[in-house]
């Protein structure tokens, strides 16, 4: 006789009551194409360019997705929460409405990956302020349940390459032809911050299996400290990078998005600061092999030989 398979039930983390359908996976892929099919979401496939800069991975897409994504300057009133696009999002693209008691699970409107999500603060919250437990908890919850691996970035400031002003993460698959290479790390104890070709300063520890998000927060809380002690040596603001994944979380430091004579190439995020590059055109293609590729990342953070 064959058995029936039990029914599959929700997740809940008690400890912030963040609730995760058992299906969560399967229906945002299955509302992502729907979306992008009636030109909700602006979506393209595109082939991967890899290229090694001195042993520094990256990867290439070229996509008109980004066309129109909007970017509001540091005075914007849209940086403020009447301005928020993320107070009241549309249903359409609204996954989850409560993740939890504190965010919302938003699908991304300008995609380089399939798919792109947002998690945002139900609260308006600054995008300047840093990642709090509430974040990581549930940032974590999503990393541990959507396969294959994902990974969360966090564009802290102006100079972090955030777009928007309302605190969000986005959380995106993990590149398949390189590996990142924050996940070279094998020590929670101590800060690695001269991992083999890479051109910028950036501070990463292990997340240890089965770490609760309080672990996570005291890594963090390390790795911001080193951070801001990076950025006060050369006299710069709050702008940095967080990156993380199941295994690892990292943060970079950095002292702007793009730099004056590149006016023509998109600003810089933590995902193209891990080689995650995305360009409109074959030109702005050609743009990075003339701005040096690992030389314009290293402009946009903190030099590696700067003080590490």
């Amino acid at each position: 006789m064959r058995l029936s398979q039990p029914p599959k039930v929700a997740k809940w983390d008690s400890a912030a009551s963040l609730y995760l359908p058992p299906d969560l996976e399967v229906t945002t892929l299955a509302r992502f194409d729907d979306l992008v099919s009636r030109g909700e979401i602006l979506w393209e496939s595109s082939e991967v360019q890899v290229h090694d800069d001195h042993g520094f991975q990256f990867e290439f897409r070229q996509t008109t997705s980004f066309n129109k994504k909007p970017s509001t300057a540091a005075n914007d009133p849209g940086r403020t929460k009447a301005g928020s696009p993320f107070m009241n999002p549309r249903p359409s693209i609204t996954l989850l409405p409560h993740l939890g008691p504190h965010h919302r699970l938003l699908f991304n409107e300008f995609c380089v990956w399939r798919p792109m999500l947002l998690l945002t603060t139900t609260s308006y919250e600054t995008q300047t302020s840093p990642l709090n437990i509430h974040d990581l908890r549930a940032s974590l919850a999503l990393l541990r349940t959507f396969h294959p691996p994902y990974m969360m970035i966090y564009n802290c400031g102006i100079n972090g390459g955030s777009s928007q002003g309302h605190k969000h993460m986005q959380l995106h698959p993990q590149p398949q032809k390189t590996r990142l290479f924050m996940a070279a790390v094998t020590s929670s104890e101590t800060i690695a911050d001269r991992i083999e070709g890479v051109p910028y300063q950036h501070f990463v520890l292990r997340i240890p299996e089965g770490a609760e998000a309080e672990d996570v927060l005291r890594l963090h809380d390390r790795l911001l400290e080193r951070t801001r002690e990076a950025l006060e040596k050369v006299g710069l603001g709050d702008g940095y990078n967080v990156v993380m994944t199941r295994e690892f979380i990292g943060l970079i430091p950095r002292r702007t998005a793009k730099t004056a004579n590149a006016s023509d190439v998109f600003g810089i995020n933590a995902a193209g600061m891990m080689g995650l590059v995305t360009v409109r055109n074959e030109r702005e293609r050609e743009r990075w092999a003339e701005l040096g590729y690992g030389k314009y990342l290293a402009r946009l953070g903190l030099p590696i030989d700067d003080g590490v």
